[in-house]
């Protein structure tokens, strides 16, 4: 099994692979489940044994988007139907009336792997908080993190578990859920209590490139990170993802569109990839293949934050400001540059004093409560205001965080890029135009 696949459950009949989001029997056939019944079932195989509440699972299942009850009922009839079990029949999942649900079938043993657990409950509670990774929003992680925490103290020889919760972390910080002070240095000393655990854990030296790229500004050495997590598991989805993410940062859009592909073949539901796969097309400047993308992402996963806020922006650069703004409206939950999109698309459209009044309250906010530097930096380009828009990216960079990491690429801050303090920022984040050319390391991950 690769490295950072998340292990495979198995219980009478079946084996549910969590990282490719399949439901196989036993004799390797796939069961067709469509995307919301697999995560019902995940999650409650994820928390065997334990009585999952109605609300709880309508969480876990569309998170920061409301469902009426029915839409769940109908979801385990679902389930209930693909795993053969009959009306009445209680052999995995049992109904406990106004309360919630329960998965009773016996997991089997899981078998050794490297990086693995053979403890079930810190196991279980691992592919919950695994499943965050590939969804991430502010309650998703904030949940993800709890789990990976517990399943860390449960079973403290537990290198995946370190990984993720250092990678959940590290979302964390990108999404502007937390301040990245607060929580890179942990992601940091999580995934190396990983490597501690397990040197040949390709999971592991992923993540630890994530951080080296965005907190450290190292992006040498982030790519050979990369190339080391592929060297040592050629089919990891998350060190292919995270790749494409750092060449899209050198606005290198090919070698970023390739290697997002990459990590979508290996997990082809994960709505975070497909997100992430128009995002490439956005800063490219291919705003309707971005939308078409974002769209079908969407589809998978309709309250996915990231996705709608996305598919706002491409939609406000190709000038259809109400579109944009009716997906703001939409989007539940934090994404990247979420407190940007609707002042800038604003100061966009001409509406300049509402504009300001945003700028206002999110830079007198700063005083009780997180608000990236690059949100307030984006609104004050959009406004026409260069000297402050440039003291904003040059705390941006202080911060760090994704969103500092495409200062080359975003297009919000194009009219920037001729200031000479914007070229001198691009060279302190290493990132300026002469380390466009080539790989900046000699391995080649393909």
């Amino acid at each position: 099994m690769a490295g950072d696949l998340a292990p495979i459950l198995a219980f009478e009949g079946f084996e549910l692979d969590g990282q490719r989001r399949i439901l196989m029997r036993a004799n390797g056939d796939v069961v067709p489940l469509g995307t919301k019944p697999l995560e019902a079932l995940l999650y409650l195989v994820s928390h065997a044994g334990t009585r999952v509440s109605k609300q709880e699972l309508m969480r876990a299942v569309w998170p920061d988007v409301t469902v009426e009850e029915n839409s769940l009922s109908q979801c385990i009839s679902t389930v209930r139907r693909a795993l053969g079990e009959a009306p009445g029949e209680h052999r995995y999942i049992v109904t406990e009336p106004t309360r919630g649900y329960r998965f009773v079938a016996t997991l089997l043993p899981i078998t050794s792997t490297p990086g693995v657990t053979v403890n079930p409950h810190a196991h279980q509670l691992y592919v919950a908080g695994w499943h965050a990774l590939t969804r991430p929003g502010g309650r998703t992680l904030e949940r993800g993190v709890a789990q990976l925490e517990r399943a860390t103290r449960i079973d403290p020889s537990f290198p995946l578990a370190h990984a993720c919760l250092g990678g959940a972390y590290a979302l964390m910080g990108v999404f502007g859920v937390r301040r990245p002070d607060a929580v890179f240095p942990r992601a940091r000393a999580a995934i190396l209590r990983a490597l501690s655990l397990d040197p040949a854990l390709s999971a592991a030296h992923a993540e630890l490139g994530h951080i080296l790229g965005i907190w450290d500004g190292d992006h040498l050495a982030a790519e050979q990170a990369y190339c080391h997590a592929l060297a040592l598991d050629p089919q990891s989805g998350r060190a292919h993802h995270f790749l494409g993410l750092h060449y899209l940062s050198f606005a290198r859009f090919d070698e970023a569109m390739a290697s997002l592909l990459r990590a979508q073949a290996a997990d082809p539901l994960a709505v975070n990839v497909s997100a992430n796969i128009g995002m490439i097309h956005y800063y490219a400047g291919r705003y309707h293949e971005a939308i078409a993308q974002l769209e079908a992402t969407l589809d998978l996963d309709p309250g996915y934050a990231h996705a709608r806020g996305l598919l706002g922006r491409c939609w406000r650069q190709i000038g259809a400001y109400d579109r944009a703004i009716e997906h703001f409206a939409l989007r539940q939950g934090v994404s990247v540059s979420s407190a940007s999109d609707l002042p800038v698309t604003l100061a966009l459209e001409g509406h300049t004093e509402e504009a300001e009044q945003h700028l206002a309250a999110l830079i007198a906010r700063r005083c009780d409560a997180y608000v990236p530097a690059f949100d307030i930096a984006e609104i004050c380009a959009a406004l026409c205001r260069p000297t402050e828009a440039l003291n904003w990216l040059e705390t941006a960079w202080e911060e760090r965080g994704q969103p500092i990491s495409f200062l080359l690429v975003e297009p919000v801050i194009a009219s920037l890029r001729s200031e000479p303090r914007y070229q001198a920022l691009a060279r302190r984040a290493g990132l300026s135009s002469a380390l466009k050319r080539g790989p900046l390391s000699k391995c080649d991950p393909f």
